[in-house]
């Protein structure tokens, strides 16, 4: 039996239910991008924090 055609309604309502989730976080996803690209074009001479270095992980030998 093909998904779109479950008979199931429980099955039906989860789907749709993670579909709108999925939905409203892409567009939460969109909404942070553009917010991020408006900040950046209102500071363009703006730089980024120089990287640190990261912290060693145990086991991994220094040379």
């Amino acid at each position: 039996m093909r998904p779109e055609q479950d008979p199931d309604p429980v099955v039906t309502r989860v789907r749709r239910a993670r579909e709108a989730l999925a939905r409203a976080c892409d567009y939460d996803f969109q909404k942070m991008f553009e917010f991020f690209k408006s900040r950046q074009a209102q500071h363009p001479d703006r730089a980024r924090a120089p990287k640190r270095p990261g912290v060693p992980r145990l086991g991994h030998a220094q040379t």
